[in-house]
């Protein structure tokens, strides 16, 4: 697990650099945003600031697949080193019921909670004045505590994971309906993996909020 994720921090860092050497031949291809006066983006803020709903489709690997809706409430930050290219971090909480094999401790739903931390770059790669299309690659790790519910009871003797911190990541799209130059709306989609004990967990995650934007990447003279 530690080797996959050096392999995958080297990776997303030399993507980032990849992304950033080639982010002047990407703003010649893209359309300039029109020269009146803006009533959505204009895509020349420093930093994204986003807060919304979490929601996450959990998929155990151990025994049989067990399968169960989380949800929660997440945050991330962007900070853009040109209209197009930037880095994001996120935290994202999500918590909920699964149902667990009979078993003679009575335990049928017990609850269990997830904590996302991911960083990586971003890219825009559709943009207008009112909608932003995004990809991103995000590596880092999450906390699942599994025995909430459980009274004592390992939680491995009803068919869960022990608590404990593992690799995650997410590799997905973000849309933007841009309100103003400052105010959007977002979707999130994501291809969300995590590896609790040992196996993977095939996660699907999505999120909405609402996106603040500040700062500016124009120099002041």
């Amino acid at each position: 697990m530690y080797r996959s994720l050096s392999a995958a921090l080297v990776f997303c860092a030399f993507l980032s650099a990849a992304l950033l050497a080639s982010a002047h031949d990407l703003e010649a291809q893209t359309a300039p945003v029109s020269p009146h006066t803006v009533t959505g983006a204009d895509y020349q803020n420093r930093w994204d600031l986003f807060g919304g709903f979490s929601y996450s489709y959990f998929s155990t690997t151990i025994g049989h697949g067990k399968k169960t809706n989380l949800y929660g409430g997440g945050a991330q930050g962007t900070v853009w080193f040109s209209p197009i290219v930037g880095a994001s971090a996120t935290v994202r909480q999500v918590s909920g019921h699964i149902t667990v094999d009979p078993n003679s401790f009575g335990i049928t739903t017990p609850r269990i909670s997830e904590t996302l931390f991911l960083f990586g770059p971003d890219v825009r790669i559709f943009r207008t004045e009112r909608l932003t299309v995004g990809t991103h690659i995000m590596v880092g790790g999450t906390y699942g505590i599994f025995d909430t519910d459980l009274k004592g009871t390992p939680a491995n003797s009803v068919g869960l994971y022990n608590n404990q911190l593992a690799f995650a990541s997410a590799i997905g799209a973000s849309f933007d309906y841009n309100l103003s130059p400052r105010i959007s709306v977002r979707a999130i989609t994501d291809f969300q993996p995590t590896f609790f004990g040992s196996s993977i967990q095939k996660e699907f995650g999505g999120q909405a909020g609402v996106v603040y934007k500040l700062g500016s990447l124009r120099k002041n003279n």
